[in-house]
């Protein structure tokens, strides 16, 4: 089991290496064609698409990964069918309310009405497309497909480069790039819906488990919101304290520090829930116990000095890949990357909550953060603007870590390696030291010096890994031949 998750993982990295080329390309390309307003407005639309999906799903797409997993089959397409139906009635009826409020909605978005009304019906497109993937995405991760799961990324990844491909060579506004992402994911869409039929089938739809998933899953929805306004709470301050512009330009550092991150993340973290729920459905504690400390500690060797590089550099890649508004937005990237390192740490001690049915907690660690989040962003906003918005978004990750990680160690046996965190973070901070050094001597701004600075980073955290024993380099590599091997 072990052994398969992480040859999924690494499947899922070489994804997200992939994927995470799209910022590469698109950042530059929009902030020159659109500029920090009309990229904030892209930006505002972005968000209000996210927090719906949370709301709609009602927590259940949790309760299909907790109790699927290790089902029958046949169960599994009974219940999973039921459950698409049930999620695309409650979705088209929620759209029709987006549109009948559509003035509202846009004067909370954008901070007026207008112009920016017309788009309220492609934000209730956008909502339907994202339910749906979302739901095909959650069948193929019970059935640990990391195969197909690439797949999606991807394909959704690449289409959407084409899309603003089309929209710079046609010179055309936002509108027209959102619309062409929804049709590009209704094709990815189809091709799933055809996959599924082709290789499992469809049953007849069995409402019976759906109360059963909401029961699960209700006491998850406060805290799928509160995840939410943890994420995206500073932009709505953001326009109500600063302008459209500093939301631009925030939009870009955040996307930019949750990119980088999300490469060392993504891959192991995937697959984590399903097959941790997997271990404890069959009693394997012990295993599961080894998977945290593997993944965990595959995280936190990537993750924490990527954070001190993108301190660095922060400035450096602003430079490269925008334009000279965007390059004050320089030290929000390693600030926001440091909030996911601590969000996605607290993501493994809530899982280790819901596992044992007590999810109501993890539900309350993350409602005190996002109040925690609140509070800080008026309190910083007005007077720091986007880099108030991001401390107070990076304080109140690590609110919600401390607070998981108290209630873990209460009601569960998760152990925690404290002894190895500390080594990371030292040779750590002894490599930004290096770095630092290296970036003073390198003064021209350009995409040469810029690698030259981060494979300064990359040769110095691994020669104090090799100092300090954190990792075995020669396990490691024999490690990876056993998974290819086994691959092929």
């Amino acid at each position: 089991m072990s052994r398969q998750f992480f040859r999924n993982a690494a499947l899922l990295a070489v994804t997200e290496v992939i994927v995470k080329l799209k910022p590469l390309i698109a950042v530059p390309l929009l902030t020159r064609h659109f500029g920090a307003l009309n990229y904030g407005v892209w930006s505002q639309m972005s968000v209000i698409a996210t927090i719906m999906p949370l709301i709609i799903l009602l927590g259940t797409d949790g309760a299909i990964i907790r109790y699927m997993p290790g089902t029958s089959l046949n169960d599994q397409k009974r219940f999973f069918a039921a459950w698409m139906v049930s999620l695309t009635a409650l979705t088209t009826g929620v759209c029709f309310g987006i549109f009948l409020f559509k003035r509202e909605i846009s004067m909370f978005c954008w901070g007026q009405v207008g112009e920016y009304e017309r788009f309220i019906p492609v934000l209730a497109a956008a909502i339907m497309i994202s339910i749906e993937i979302s739901a095909l995405n959650t069948w193929f991760r019970v059935h640990n497909d990391a195969r197909t799961i690439s797949a999606i990324t991807i394909s959704q990844s690449v289409l959407g480069l084409i899309t603003i491909l089309i929209v710079l060579v046609k010179n055309e506004a936002v509108y027209q790039l959102i619309i062409y992402n929804i049709f590009a994911d209704a094709l990815v869409i189809v091709w799933l819906m055809m996959k599924v039929t082709r290789k499992w089938g469809w049953s007849r739809p069995d409402f019976s488990a759906i109360s059963v998933y909401l029961r699960y899953g209700l006491p998850i929805i406060p805290h799928g919101l509160a995840v939410w306004g943890l994420n995206y709470m500073d932009r709505f301050f953001l326009v109500k304290y600063s302008t459209l512009t500093a939301i631009g330009i925030y939009s870009v550092s955040y996307s930019i520090g949750y990119a980088v991150i999300q490469i060392f993340i993504m891959p192991v973290w995937t697959m984590y829930p399903n097959t941790a729920a997997e271990l404890y459905n069959q009693g394997k504690h012990a295993e599961l116990q080894r998977l945290f400390d593997r993944s965990v500690g595959l995280t936190l060797v990537t993750v924490v000095p990527s954070i001190v590089i993108l301190y660095v550099t922060g400035e450096r890649l602003l430079a490269v890949f925008t334009t000279r508004e965007f390059i004050k937005g320089g030290p929000v990237i390693a600030i926001i990357a440091a909030g996911y390192l601590f969000h996605i740490m607290g993501l493994y001690y809530e899982i280790a909550l819901w596992l044992i049915h007590k999810q109501v907690w993890s539900t309350f660690s993350v409602i005190a953060a996002c109040v925690l989040n609140c509070v800080a962003n008026i309190i910083l906003i007005p007077r720091y603007s986007i880099m108030g918005a991001a401390a107070a978004t990076s304080a109140a990750f690590l609110a919600q870590l401390l607070i998981s990680y108290s209630l873990a160690v209460r009601f569960t046996k998760i152990n925690t390696n404290f002894a190895f965190l500390s080594k990371i973070v030292i040779s750590s901070l002894i490599m930004g030291f290096a770095v630092q050094g290296v970036s003073g001597l390198v003064s021209e701004r350009g995409l040469i010096s810029l690698m030259i600075i981060v494979i300064s980073g990359v040769i110095s955290a691994g020669l104090l890994y090799w100092a300090f024993n954190i990792v075995d380099f020669k396990k490691a590599v024999h490690s990876l031949r056993q998974a290819a091997h086994h691959g092929r």
